[in-house]
């Protein structure tokens, strides 16, 4: 019997035979079951439904089974994932989640021939009744006649969050005539446009830059609520009787459910909510109400799911009797059917169990065998050439030379093309060629065998079917396992929005010309007949600066180096103007040096590599990640510099986590492979460590030999691989300030690698400049660099930054909960159950111990480790390594892991008193998590809601919703950005890096950098104008004051007159047609951009005339000046000594002064041409 047969008898067995109900299949595994299952798919006319062990493995699963089938069929495939968060822990489930579980839903009411992927706890979960599908759906269409305030209500009802800007899935916006919204389901947001009542438009919109994409307007939009019910009035106070009526049963006193009595009727959401959603229907339904009668239940590797399933309803039984929260109202069988109930609802279904081993217990019939051959054989071939240190394609090349001679069609599976490219490259050596193939599977098999072929594809085991005579192929099974993400795509980074949305009364700004102020607020004030928006900054003595906000871009934030109390300058004072020179001589010094270094290193000859060979390729082919853009430009520019005659000097910028290591890796491999010896040089003993590991493993199988130097090596091992290291028998050392040592000597060294420079003492920076002049050097930085001081470095230091995150890397789920026992049991208990590990932050080293027992009595079996700043180095060390070596199960700690700790196992953060942190400081620490293919969770625990602050509540809600990195990343990293300007540039040390500030330090460097690259010497002005127009954004058009000062900052800071045109065109797309009031501001701006060009430092605009008050280096020469009044005197006049009069010929103020000024800038091009 052919397999083809087989597989075919078991469709026909499955979708017609009527005697027998359950079955069973043994031996299919990896791209063999998926191939199987692709074929039932094929063959399916009713609903499918095949439930896996989790989330992960359900969309693995479904990616490979669409693999097998052609586009045109992808479509009866779905997922109905699970939620993440159980009930009783005062979380909220994702809304994307949810809304996978409606699509599926929806499709499944409508009876199509359809394929749904899930697991065994998501099809337990409780639902709505099918009633609600059609109640709560609604759509827009283009030209709908609809009022503005309905839309809104709807979408609170649908459970939709109000913020100033969507950015994320379940909320929503509203300014003037717009409605921006993000509804579950879409890849990016909409934005809805009204005229009067009716929608004039619906437009996609990107989350990050917050502009309109250039894509169609779409002609309907569906609203699909983000929750299991509808917060409407009268079913909020139905939930609420109900809950009343519970709370008696449980002789609950009203007091004790008034917060949230109180929030159910004002139609408010709370964390947690979702446990109470069977209040709000008279009945509920579950996923079997939902399915046909005909479906095929397929259960994949059932035990394991079975057990799972177990265990989760075991854990939330636990969780409902330890919770002290109102959710203990609730039942869980309310909730979920239990293990038991859902496996009598799967009795009156047809049933498959996939490789179940207790096949008597479940009464299943054995289905015939499909002999599937995996490819073990390939495995050892590899192996054994790996062994003998021969390529590793020599005997496997061999091998698909005689396949190809027998007939068989062969398929190679890469993950992404660059792997597919190294994967033709590298065969081609040994006489094989491999083409390309996107056309669909049943396709390839009517081409027969014509040779070698390779497709992108997810799988990652192959297998051979002798019947068919067909090989798969998966890279994995050549190079080795890949790590495996979520599909779900990480937003664009932002460049639109920095840390002055965030800015709150009470911080400091730093003035260029007054200095340090404390900023007290945006008020809208009148002076003369001249009304606008003004920034008061308040300085020593009480005095306060009025600051126009068109000359914004004159303030920065104030972020220094400490925690320590910054003095407010005094206005008129000349402290600040005499410490603003100092700076700036010690800024011109340094960028004096950074010119002068690149100008010799220029001249310098050093050691050419030669061109990376096979066994590179190979090495970079077993990298267990696919590699992001960034990093594959990374690569590529240090391997261009160490094939260079020049010596490298490369830094590469990028988070922990982000792929800097492998961009060493790489380099270090290509050094040591030609023979040459390498030094990684680490701040730490826990870096050492960590490379150290990292390197063993990724270069095992090679043949290099690879020590480590640190205080935990003795002086004995020591000395012994300093011996080896000067006889040349090690290839790669790795140590801390060690490996500075005059003692240690090397053979050949050719890289070094220095990882955190900045955190080095100056004196062991010296020693590394030495280095400088005789071997390539590549610098590794976690801090980042901010865009434009990049720019402005291009030609004067080799930088390489990394700014994605690895490919699909998971989002990390944030949660922001009170500190309660059984939360915190909950997470730390669930992360141990998957051999996990976990950071509880608890900032305060006073009462840590306190903590640690606290913590004992609530998971008494996690064995807790205690770190702070305040042990010793060598203490504080071995407790790290320790952790890294899983010793440990929880790090209770201080923010010691802001930075630099990657430990990829560990995957659940808890941060205690969340909201005294910064933005940037909580980004920073949850980034400690999610570095693995695993699912990551950071709970923030925070005082009751009323007692926390405003700024603090924005804080953590911009965090909660940024789980990926958009435009929240950008707010929160601006900060990071500006400091890590002074570590990259060397300039750390300096005292005068905390006088004015990291920001505006960085902005008179970039400044420096420029003047210096360039031929003309002049400074900045920032034209003053006083032009009795009506210039501000009012309230009513931008109603967030974060916002509308982010839109001034960025307004402020343009230059040229098109950037203001694009920047109005982005604020009508934004907020809608431009009141006058903004107009005139956009008209301003102009005005000062050419103001500035001419070089005028103030313009007073009354009666009759425009009074400009030139300076000294104004491009207007007399010559241009005379000729004018000559030629022109009704429209230009002299005041002496330095004033020039322009005269409009109308009362339009701004212009008249556009068009005057325009005419005097063509005067100047015409003379400089």
């Amino acid at each position: 019997m052919s397999v083809r047969n087989t597989i075919s008898k078991i469709c026909e067995t499955l979708f017609t035979d009527q005697l027998s109900t359950g079955y069973a299949l043994q031996g299919v595994h990896g791209g063999a079951k998926s191939y199987l299952l692709s074929k039932l798919v094929q063959k399916n006319e009713g609903c499918l439904l095949i439930l896996t062990e989790s989330n992960q493995a359900a969309e693995q699963l479904m990616s490979e089974i669409k693999s097998f089938l052609d586009h045109s069929e992808n479509h009866k495939l779905l997922l109905y994932p699970e939620q993440e968060t159980l009930p009783y822990t005062q979380l909220s489930g994702d809304a994307e989640t949810w809304a996978k579980q409606v699509e599926a839903l929806v499709q499944l009411k409508q009876n199509r021939a359809l394929t749904i992927i899930s697991t065994e706890n998501a099809v337990r979960e409780k639902l709505p009744p099918a009633s609600f599908l059609s109640e709560a759906f609604f759509s827009l269409t283009l030209k709908q006649n609809l009022d503005r305030d309905e839309l809104t209500h709807i979408l609170v009802e649908c459970g939709y969050e109000e913020f100033s800007l969507v950015e994320d899935i379940g909320t929503f916006s509203v300014r003037g005539a717009i409605v921006d919204l993000w509804p579950p389901l879409r890849e990016t947001p909409v934005r809805v446009e009204f005229e009067d009542d009716v929608i004039l438009s619906l437009r996609p919109f990107s989350p990050s830059s917050q502009k309109s994409m250039k894509a169609k307007d779409l002609l309907q939009l569906d609203i699909i609520p983000v929750q299991k019910f509808l917060f409407t009035k009268e079913k909020s106070l139905d939930a609420l009787e109900k809950l009343r009526d519970l709370a008696a049963e449980h002789n609950l006193p009203l007091p004790e459910i008034r917060s949230i009595t109180e929030k159910l009727k004002q139609q408010l959401s709370f964390s947690g909510i979702e446990t109470f959603f069977p209040l709000f229907h008279q009945e509920t339904a579950d996923f079997f109400d939902y399915l046909p009668h005909n479906t095929l239940i397929i259960k994949d590797e059932s035990d394991a799911s079975a057990e799972r399933s177990e265990k989760c309803w075991k854990k939330m039984g636990g969780l409902h009797k330890e919770t002290q929260s109102l959710e203990k109202l609730i039942q869980p069988s309310q909730l979920f059917l239990s293990p038991q109930e859902a496996n009598e609802k799967m009795q009156g279904k047809k049933f498959l169990a996939l490789n179940a081993v207790s096949l008597q217990k479940e009464n299943l019939h054995l289905l015939p065998s499909v002999h599937f051959e995996e490819n073990t054989q390939l495995k050892m071939l590899i192996k054994k050439d790996a062994l003998k240190h021969h390529s590793l394609l020599d005997s496997l090349s061999n091998q698909l030379k005689d396949w190809i001679r027998e007939g068989f069609t062969l398929l190679f599976t890469c993950h992404n093309e660059i792997q597919a490219e190294r994967l033709k490259e590298l065969f081609s050596h040994h006489a094989l060629s491999i083409t390309d193939f996107a056309g669909s599977f049943s396709s390839l098999q009517a081409l027969g065998n014509q040779g070698l072929r390779v497709r992108i594809s997810p799988l990652s085991k192959g297998f051979q079917y002798e019947d068919e005579k067909l090989i798969v192929i998966a890279e994995e099974e050549i190079f080795g396992k890949k790590q495996k993400f979520s599909t779900k795509a990480s937003s664009a980074q932002s460049e639109a929005f920095t840390s002055f949305s965030e800015i709150a009364p009470n911080d400091l700004l730093v003035h260029q010309d007054h200095g340090i102020g404390r900023y007290l607020g945006l008020e809208h004030l009148k002076f003369g007949d001249e009304p606008g928006d003004y920034l008061i900054l308040e300085y020593l003595g009480g005095d306060k600066l009025y600051l126009p906000v068109y000359r914004m871009n004159l303030v920065q934030r104030y972020i220094g180096s400490g925690d320590g109390i910054v003095p407010l300058d005094k206005l008129g004072a000349t402290r600040w103007k005499d410490l603003k020179k100092k700076v700036k001589e010690e800024i011109r010094a340094i960028a004096g040096d950074l010119l002068k270094i690149y100008a010799e290193r220029q001249i310098k000859t050093g050691y050419a590599f030669p061109d990376p060979g096979d066994e590179y390729q190979e090495f970079c082919a077993q990298f267990p990640y696919d590699e992001t853009p960034d990093q594959e430009r990374s690569i590529n520019e240090t391997l261009r510099d160490m094939c260079s005659e020049k010596p490298m000097d490369r830094l590469v910028c990028g988070d922990v986590g982000y792929g800097k290591t492998e961009v060493a890796l790489r380099a270090a491999f290509h050094a040591a492979n030609s023979g040459k010896q390498v030094a990684i040089l680490v701040p730490t003993t826990i870096l050492a460590f960590q490379h150290f590991d990292t390197f063993k493993k990724r270069l095992a199988g090679f043949p290099f030999h690879i020590e480590m130097i640190s205080r935990f090596v003795s002086k004995k091992d020591q000395n012994e691989i300093l011996k080896r290291l000067e006889s040349g028998s090690i290839d790669i050392i790795i140590g801390t300030h060690a490996l500075l040592q005059n003692r240690i000597k090397f053979k050949n060294l050719a890289l070094l690698v220095v990882d955190e420079e900045q955190r080095f003492g100056v004196k062991h920076k010296e020693h590394i400049k030495k280095f400088k002049a005789t071997v390539d050097i590549l610098t590794l930085t976690a801090t980042p660099i901010p865009r434009t001081l990049n720019f402005s470095l291009v030609g004067i230091r080799d930088i390489s930054i990394i700014n994605t995150a690895p490919i699909n890397r998971h989002a990390i789920s944030t949660h922001v909960a009170s500190f309660e026992p059984s939360l915190i049991a909950h997470a730390i208990r669930t992360e141990l159950e998957r051999k996990g590990q976990i950071f509880f932050v608890h900032n305060r080293v006073q009462t840590i111990d306190s903590m640690h027992a606290q913590l004992k009595h609530i998971v008494p079996e996690a064995k807790i480790a205690v770190a702070h700043g305040q042990m010793k180095e060598g203490e504080l060390e071995k407790i790290m390594i320790r952790f890294i070596k899983k010793e440990f199960d929880v790090l209770l700690c201080t923010t010691i892991i802001e930075s630099g700790l990657d430990v990829p196992n560990a995957n659940t953060i808890i941060i205690n008193r969340a909201d005294s942190f910064g933005l940037a400081q909580l980004y920073q620490m949850r980034g400690r998590v999610g570095r693995s293919d695993r699912y990551a969770f950071a709970y923030l625990l925070v005082p009751p809601e009323k007692t926390l602050s405003s700024i603090a509540k924005r804080r953590l809600a911009t965090l909660q919703r940024f789980t990926e990195l958009g435009s929240g990343f950008q707010i929160a990293m601006h900060d990071l950005e500006i400091r890590g300007a002074g570590n990259i540039l060397g300039t750390s040390q300096s005292g005068h890096i905390n006088d004015v500030g990291y920001e505006l330090y960085t902005k008179l460097l970039e400044k420096e950098i420029k003047l210096m690259s360039s031929q003309h010497r002049l400074e900045d002005i920032d034209p003053e104008l006083h032009l009795h127009v009506q210039a501000f954004l009012p309230d009513t058009y931008i109603q967030d004051e974060g916002v509308r000062i982010e839109t001034y900052r960025r307004l402020a800071n343009l230059e040229s007159e098109e950037e203001i045109g694009l920047f109005r065109s982005e604020l009508e797309d934004r907020f809608g047609h431009l009141p006058q009031e903004a107009i005139n501001l956009c008209e301003l701006m102009k005005v000062k951009s050419l103001a500035r060009q001419l070089r005028i430092v103030k313009i007073l605009a009354s009666a009759n005339a425009f009074t400009c008050k030139l300076s000294p280096d104004s491009p207007l020469s007399a010559e241009i000046i005379i000729t004018l009044v000559q030629e022109k005197p009704q429209h230009f006049g002299i005041k002496p000594p330095s004033h020039l009069l322009l005269y409009p010929s109308s009362a339009d103020t701004l212009f008249e002064a556009k068009k005057l000024l325009s005419e005097l800038l063509g005067c100047v091009s015409r003379q400089s041409s």
